[in-house]
């Protein structure tokens, strides 16, 4: 769930600068000096306050706390401080899903129409696996959603209307918060319990102690204020309305110290089945066969030799999350933020590649470039220095990019943002697919685009960390 346009969230990758170079990030990994590295990099940023919390299987977790969770009271942040997570909570309303998958009561492969009278006629042969993969084809939100207004499920419907499907479902990729809202009245209408009681069915399994469904209105014992910049000074952030605040596309508030409790019952059997499990940890595929970059509330990447890792942000009304899992070497790590910012992707990856080097693409160094007329398409595409040319991009990619436009892919205005190098650190073949992973340098740093290729060397996604 997130307040801002695809062009506003790009912000977030070029920030990923904000973490420093590679060597200087290397050489502070580990140890005490994580608790120093975290303070300083909220400060930089000039941040109310911050939380995070980093696992490495056979270690204690470390928990790291910075500025203050109230302003005006000057209440210190600490691991049990209440954090809105946004998007980051698609993957708890996924879980929900894949329960009742287990269960036999729904099936990924079942048109959302089977549960539920309320969707619109136009979309009620999407699978409902789509829905949680972003593939639905199901238009997003329409205009623009005042935050401190109530929109319950009467009013997602009137705004859904007959509205009809950007691309048929399983062709392509566009990210949908409408879908994971939809997917919390269908678990409502399946289970006839309200979401809020299912994610809490789901938190009291997995052992936590804080986490909830957010009440936007509600007085709630230690969660943190939600904090916006404006002229140079923190104010209190558009206060969101509970409708909103709690939706299944991303409504969870979360403590730190609940973090490892929840990422090890994801881990094991307490709430999803090895094959649900899988599922989550694998791309959805195309109708074309092509793998996805997404399932399931995760970002899904790799770096070469296979290490695999998932990650995904979250942005609402004075938060921010940033939420990370090497599957290669069992590392995770959360990122917690009352402000609006767009330096949370930076200071998240950045702390993990500290205490994990070699954990994410920072630690990718630029390699020889065999194809330069290759990365001169990809760095005019994401800079769009020149009008794109669609005869670049495969099906999946193009039907969104002749749609939405530069809504379609995260790109960096050369104008507010000059690219000082455009650096080929990765490429991985695999299937007759193949992946080219750059690292883009601006004045604040580095952030990384993977784009994906077709075996005719057309361009079917692109996405940046």
């Amino acid at each position: 769930m997130t307040g801002l346009s695809r062009r506003e969230l790009i912000g977030a990758a070029v920030a990923a600068g904000a973490v420093g170079s590679v060597p200087a990030m290397a050489a502070i990994a580990g140890g005490e000096a994580l608790p120093a590295l975290f303070q300083r990099r909220v400060g930089e940023a000039g941040l109310p306050g911050a939380a995070a919390v980093l696992i490495r299987p056979g270690e204690p977790p470390r928990f790291l706390s910075a500025g203050h969770a109230s302003l005006p009271f000057q209440v210190p942040v600490s691991p049990a401080t209440l954090f809105h997570t946004g998007s980051v909570g698609k993957h708890v309303t996924a879980v929900a899903v894949l329960r009742l998958v287990d269960a036999g009561r729904m099936d990924l492969g079942a048109p959302i129409g089977r549960y539920s009278a309320i969707v619109p006629e136009a979309w009620r042969e999407v699978p409902l696996g789509t829905l949680l993969a972003h593939t639905s084809g199901i238009p997003d939100y329409g205009g623009d959603i005042a935050w401190d207004r109530p929109f319950g499920r009467a009013e997602f419907i009137a705004d859904a209307g007959d509205r009809p499907l950007a691309f048929a479902p399983g062709t392509a990729w566009s990210y949908c918060n409408a879908a994971y809202t939809l997917a919390g009245y269908l678990l409502e209408d399946v289970t006839g319990q309200s979401c809020r009681a299912l994610i809490a069915d789901l938190f009291v399994r997995a052992g936590l102690r804080d986490s909830r469904v957010d009440d936007g209105e509600a007085v709630i014992l230690g969660r943190a204020e939600p904090y916006e910049k404006r002229d140079g000074a923190w104010f209190h952030a558009t206060p969101m309305s509970t409708s909103i605040s709690s939706v299944a596309a991303g409504g969870i508030l979360m403590s730190p110290r609940d973090i490892p409790a929840w990422k090890a019952a994801l881990a094991g059997d307490r709430l999803l089945s090895p094959a649900s499990r899988a599922a989550m940890a694998t791309p959805f595929r195309f109708k074309s066969g092509r793998p996805s970059f997404y399932n399931m509330g995760w970002t899904i990447d790799a770096l070469p030799k296979e290490r695999a890792f998932r990650w995904h942000t979250g942005s609402v009304s004075g938060f921010r999350c940033f939420n990370f899992e090497s599957r290669a070497t069992g590392v995770a790590a959360m990122l917690f933020i009352n402000a609006e910012t767009d330096r949370h992707r930076a200071i998240g990856v950045g702390l993990v590649e500290a205490f994990a080097p070699g954990s994410t693409p920072l630690a990718l160094r630029p390699i020889a470039d065999n194809d330069p007329a290759r990365t001169k398409a990809a760095r005019s595409i994401i800079t769009r220095t020149e009008p794109w040319n669609t005869a670049l991009f495969a099906p999946e990619l193009r039907v969104v990019v002749e749609r939405f436009g530069d809504e379609a892919i995260d790109i960096i205005s050369e104008e507010a943002r000059p690219v000082l190098a455009f650096d080929l650190v990765q490429v991985e073949r695999r299937a007759g697919l193949f992946r080219r992973r750059y690292r883009i340098t601006t004045d604040l740093g580095a952030s990384h685009l993977g784009v994906d290729y077709t075996p005719e060397g057309l361009i079917y996604a692109m996405k940046m960390l």
